[in-house]
């Protein structure tokens, strides 16, 4: 579902049954299944917009990365939007409601209406949360005041999903739990991915690990299939060579024979890094620490490619 379009998910989200909310507020359960290669991350129920939406700039802007967090209050529920991995957030009113009739465009049925608290947004925007499944939600996002508001979009939110759809705090969990590759471990070919905002990776090379004719490792990083319009600084590219390699396994953790996880920290200067200072789209995150230069990390995913892939 991951890869719906608008009009795949919205007809799910129809004739769906919405299930009481009480079973979808967020406690904070957060592990890894290596077994599935599934990360249950209850932290937040994380978003993903349909994937044939033009780029106008809500849609773009959500695509960067986005989730919803729902909590028990005195008066009910609480819930909040989350963009940016939760450094910007937009707080809501939550309340279950039943149609018993036909209501401008939707049909009878129970829904969870979202409300925009925050004044810039409060007439604005509202949402239609339908919980469907253990780890699964749909939800309608609206312009207007509702019932009468226009619908954008219909979009997935998820508490459990695949590595390929990892986020930093998931990066982290599994960085924490294992340990630095052999150089057995890394022979092969592997998708580089980084981690992009907060929502999903994006490809940026692929890299093979093999053995010269005299026994030692050598690396070769291709970039040209990077993600399409993706800014990747020479840099990059150069830090993913033979003669890095020492620094290399020092910063890949082995999570099993088909996945690894890197994090890259280093010092960036000149403009590039003013950008990102600025909060420039970015493949680089800063490192926050008190009495100290600003520093960036690149949170990436190698995933082991079969004999014989291309892509």
């Amino acid at each position: 579902m991951i890869d719906w379009t608008d009009a795949q998910l919205d007809g799910m989200f129809l004739p769906s049954e919405a299930r009481p909310l009480d079973g979808f507020l967020n406690v904070g359960e957060h592990h890894v299944e290596l077994g599935s290669h599934e990360i249950y991350n209850d932290q937040r129920w994380k978003g993903f917009m349909p994937k044939d939406l033009p780029a106008t700039e809500a849609p773009a802007r959500l695509s960067l990365g986005f989730a919803k967090k729902l909590w028990k209050s005195k008066r009910g529920f609480g819930g909040e939007t989350q963009y940016f991995g939760g450094t910007i957030a937009t707080k809501h009113s939550i309340q279950e409601i039943t149609l018993d009739r036909q209501t401008h465009d939707l049909p009878p049925g129970r829904y969870v209406l979202i409300g925009y608290t925050d004044p810039v947004f409060e007439y604005l925007f509202y949402d239609l949360l339908k919980p469907i499944g253990d780890d699964l939600m749909l939800f309608r996002g609206y312009t207007g005041q509702f019932p009468d508001g226009q619908r954008g979009w219909t979009a997935l939110l998820l508490r459990r999903y695949p590595f390929a759809q990892m986020g930093i705090d998931d990066h982290d969990l599994l960085f924490a739990g294992v340990s630095p590759p052999t150089e057995e471990d890394l022979l092969g070919t592997w998708r580089l991915d980084a981690l992009y905002y907060s929502n999903q990776p994006v490809r940026i090379a692929r890299i093979r690990f093999d053995r010269s004719a005299n026994g030692q490792l050598q690396i070769d990083c291709d970039t040209s299939s990077s993600w399409q319009g993706l800014l990747l600084p020479k840099f990059v590219s150069e830090h993913f060579q033979t003669e890095r390699f020492p620094t290399l396994q020092s910063e890949l953790r082995t999570v099993d024979r088909h996945y690894l996880v890197g994090k890259w920290t280093t010092d960036i200067r000149g403009p590039y890094a003013k950008f990102l200072l600025a909060g420039s789209p970015g493949l680089f995150h800063r490192e926050k620490g008190p009495g100290r230069a600003p520093r960036f990390a690149l949170y990436y995913l190698l995933t082991r490619m079969p004999l014989g892939a291309t892509e």
